[in-house]
């Protein structure tokens, strides 16, 4: 309802409708609880009087205001006379009264015909009724009740142009709207109602102008007709990247896992943004990848920061990749070796953290002193000298090692010279013992036990691989060198 200017509504007081009219006033609707109550009449006998206040069929929420200046009311009798009646608008009411109406006998049905009238003069409500009267003041206990008939009340579909929209941040724009009846054909004067469903989105006034507000999102336009026929657009609102957030504050996994990371684009209001591209690095690629949706893998221990940007705005994350090993078992775990070159291969058994996975991982074998014993990618240990050697597996610094010991065993002895003899019983003679293990390698510094068959004619003293015979008599006797046994 609009502001109306002071005129008071009028009534006829003539036959055939001596017509009163103030100017336009403006109303969406009339009841006429504000009108001031009529003056009683005097009647000519055989006459009736009629007052009534009009009430108008309420449009469809989110349909078009329609301003309306003007009623008349034409009271018909069943001889073809009439009473015509022409009143404006006061406030938001109009008080429509006759008096003076002939009626023959006790009573008269009469047609009561209503229009009212926008504010360019074209039909926007009607109504017809019929309505008995009887001589003297005819209350109206139900007051008729106007229904829309503009030119386009017989709109069927609605047609918005364009069909979708996409503004910036408050952009703005214009939509248009035609109508068509229900045989395809274009509807003229079409009045529309434009309602926005998230006005925080965007808002729209009456004259399709749509103006975006600062946030991101989607919202519907709708035009609705004054008789409920409607059509809608989805209206985006882009708004610019005002900071990027993570939905976590820091990221653990283990190294040859993946995962996905989510950072999200927020405007100025906090609403979320999904339609840009994120970029993403990873500051130490060798420690933790990063693909372009988001997708992390642990390629290893260590730390590295993750970053996501998006219209010169960032974020990030700082990323620590863990061992999915939880311990190392080395089997065998102790090795024993009796002759150089010999070779004994251990396994290493790996035993994960709950849940952690072992896809893809590779042990490393290492000995602690090759020296004595080395082993190659696949755990083949070979021993190379006398000593004990830690054999050690290890994964992301997890290890298990076994003890390695190589004790050459002799197989065989020789000693030399095969043969000697002793001019006088003052010279000595020296001997060797020459021992081998099992791969033919000679034992260095073997164990040996030296024994004279007959001390009465050579004594013999040692106990390394050397030993030096002393005569005792004349005669031969038979040294003798034993190994390991």
């Amino acid at each position: 309802m609009g502001p109306v200017d002071a005129a008071s509504c009028f009534h006829s007081r003539a036959r055939f409708g001596a017509m009163l009219l103030t100017t336009g006033a403006v109303v969406l609707a009339a009841a006429c609880s504000d009108q001031p109550p009529v003056a009683p009449r005097q009647l000519a006998p055989g006459s009736a009087a009629l007052s009534l206040s009009p009430t108008f069929a309420a449009l469809p929420s989110g349909g078009p205001s329609i301003p309306l200046s003007r009623l008349r009311a034409v009271l018909t009798a069943p001889n073809g006379d009439h009473y015509d009646l022409e009143v404006a608008f006061r406030g938001d009411s109009a008080v429509l009264a006759f008096d003076n109406i002939a009626i023959a006998g006790a009573s008269v049905q009469f047609t009561l015909g209503l229009t009212a009238f926008d504010l360019q003069g074209a039909v926007a409500y009607v109504s017809q009724q019929q309505i008995t009267l009887h001589p003297g003041d005819n209350p109206m206990p139900t007051p008729p009740v106007l229904v829309y008939d503009g030119p386009d009340a017989k709109v069927t579909a609605l047609h918005i142009t364009p069909g979708s929209l996409t503004l910036p941040a408050l952009g703005s724009a214009t939509l248009s709207v035609t109508g068509t009846n229900a045989s395809g054909q274009p509807v003229p004067s079409l009045r529309v109602g434009w309602t926005s469903s998230d006005t925080t989105i965007a808002t729209i006034d009456a004259t399709g102008a749509v103006k975006a507000r600062q946030s991101q999102g989607t919202t519907t336009i709708v035009a609705r007709a004054a008789n409920d026929s409607s059509a809608s657009i989805t209206l985006k609102v882009q708004a610019p990247v005002d900071r990027v957030v993570f939905t976590t504050p820091s990221l653990s996994l283990t190294r040859g896992k993946t995962t996905t990371v989510v950072a999200e684009l927020r405007d100025v209001t906090n609403h979320l943004i999904d339609d840009r591209t994120i970029k993403w690095t990873s500051s130490d690629p060798t420690v933790a990848t990063v693909s372009s949706s988001g997708s992390v893998t642990g390629t290893k221990i260590g730390k590295t920061t993750l970053t996501a940007e998006s219209e010169g705005k960032s974020a990030t994350l700082p990323v620590t990749v863990t061992t999915p090993v939880d311990h190392i078992d080395l089997l065998p775990a102790t090795l024993q070796f009796s002759s150089l070159k010999q070779t004994i291969s251990v396994v290493a058994k790996v035993v994960a953290i709950a849940g952690g996975s072992l896809d893809g991982i590779t042990v490393k074998f290492s000995s602690a002193t090759p020296a004595v014993a080395t082993v190659d990618s696949n755990g083949v240990v070979t021993a190379v000298s006398n000593g004990v050697a830690k054999i050690v597996a290890s994964v992301d610094g997890i290890t298990g090692s076994a003890d390695a010991t190589v004790a050459q065993v002799a197989v065989a002895v020789a000693v030399s010279p095969h043969a000697a003899s002793a001019p006088t019983l003052s010279q000595k003679t020296t001997f060797t013992a020459n021992a081998v293990d099992a791969n033919t390698n000679r034992i260095d510094t073997p164990k040996v036990v030296w024994k004279s068959a007959d001390t009465t004619i050579g004594t013999v003293t040692g106990t390394g691989a050397t030993a030096i015979v002393t005569p005792r008599g004349i005669g031969i006797t038979q040294i003798i060198a034993t190994v390991d046994g």
